[in-house]
């Protein structure tokens, strides 16, 4: 495997700075997840292993984990959080962004990240010059004259009354 894995690294490193391969993030080189996964596939074929599953999945956010398992042994995981309401491609498709993401960053953390390692959605706040910001509190607790304590979900709500 190492070998394989080796030659892999090589071969992203190899890649041109230029679309399709790479995308220029404010003068950083940026390996797109979909050239990752072809250098992967072409080094691995059917040994190498892609898996993703739905970590959490509410109206507000998805978080996704992605596996990469070589000759049926787990090498890397990786994690995203997309919230549904942000940017321009989570209000349709917050899930397939999600799980984008954190196929690149299991890739990423494996090895092939030819450089930069960042999210679809960080490279979109890149991008667009906006901060992330958290989503808004759905639950306030209040008296006459205050608000007492927020929450984000029912949970935290749940937590606030405890309190």
């Amino acid at each position: 495997m190492n070998n394989k894995l080796e030659k892999c690294i090589e071969q992203m490193n190899a890649l041109p700075n230029e679309a399709p391969h790479k995308a220029n993030i404010k003068g950083k080189w940026y390996t797109m997840v979909q050239s990752r996964i072809v250098v992967f596939r072409e080094n691995f074929g059917t040994s190498g292993r892609i898996s993703t599953e739905i970590v959490h999945s509410d109206d507000e956010r998805v978080v996704m984990k992605a596996t990469i398992c070589i000759d049926g042994s787990e090498v890397s995981n990786g994690y995203a959080e997309e919230y549904r309401s942000q940017g321009i491609v989570n209000p349709q498709s917050a899930v397939e962004n999600c799980e984008t993401s954190a196929i690149g960053r299991a890739l990423a953390i494996l090895g092939l990240h030819g450089g930069e390692m960042s999210s679809a959605f960080e490279m979109d706040n890149v991008i667009s010059g906006k901060k992330p910001k958290a989503p808004a509190n759905k639950y306030k607790m209040k008296n006459k004259s205050a608000v007492l304590a927020t929450a984000k979900d029912e949970s935290g709500y749940l937590n606030c009354c405890r309190t």
